[in-house]
């Protein structure tokens, strides 16, 4: 009898990094697939679907987490690549990951895949994740972006501060009574901006963070209820 024949196959893909933003800073959400075993949202991407569209189906099944309810970072996307043996087969595997931001803090969680999920910092996050370094990776990938694009709103808010105590008025006129007189000096008129719509014509929405839930107070890690707190070392797990 011949034995089995191994074959070399490929595979591809896709999930999502979420993360909240908190007062404690930004918080990943990472599920627990038991066996020591943590990872971020995803799947296999089905025929005829895009890797976006796997990736957004994958997390609402196994987080509960709907596409209106995530704010997508269009412009991050990550890979993960590793081999493993399935059977006598070597599988090639290719993960694509996307970023966005959860609008909810409520999970639910597939029983059929998984036992547990967490929100972990940064340094939380890569140390449960352990020995599995392209995850390790891929998540420092997600966290430095946040990073650069926290920094670049800062920027731009102190540039807009510069820019306004620059072009401030004598105090001792109101802005609009010195703008009509420049304008019957320049033959202009002048419209006053309409309530509620700032000169520059541009509304900015301030971020605030959202406060910790209540039941996460004392630990990180939320369970099924019908199954075994998933054993882990780290803040919060005990």
């Amino acid at each position: 009898m011949q034995p089995p024949e191994r074959k070399s196959l490929r595979e591809i893909s896709a999930g999502i990094i979420v993360y909240r933003r908190t007062e404690e800073g930004v918080k990943f959400l990472l599920l627990y697939h038991g066996h020591s075993y943590w990872n971020f949202a995803k799947g296999k991407i089905e025929s005829e679907e895009k890797s976006l569209e796997a990736a957004l189906r994958e997390t609402e099944e196994e987080t509960g987490i709907s596409a209106r309810d995530l704010r997508l970072d269009r412009t991050f996307q990550a890979h993960e690549r590793f081999v493993f043996r399935r059977g006598t087969n070597q599988i090639y595997k290719t993960v694509i990951f996307y970023l966005a931001e959860a609008r909810t803090e409520k999970i639910v969680i597939s029983t059929r895949e998984h036992s547990g999920y967490g929100w972990f910092s940064m340094s939380e996050a890569k140390r449960i994740i352990g020995k599995y370094r392209d995850s390790q990776r891929v998540l420092k990938l997600a966290h430095d972006f946040l990073q650069r694009g926290s920094a670049r709103i800062d920027g731009r808010i102190n540039a807009d501060r510069k820019h306004e105590h620059a072009v401030r008025p004598r105090q001792s006129q109101p802005i609009l009574q010195q703008s009509s007189r420049q304008a019957q000096q320049h033959g202009q008129n002048i419209h006053p901006a309409k309530e509620g719509v700032p000169h520059h014509g541009v509304q900015r929405k301030s971020v605030r963070p959202h406060a910790p839930h209540p039941a996460w107070q004392g630990g990180n890690v939320r369970r099924y209820r019908g199954g075994a707190r998933p054993p882990w070392r780290g803040p919060g797990g005990g």
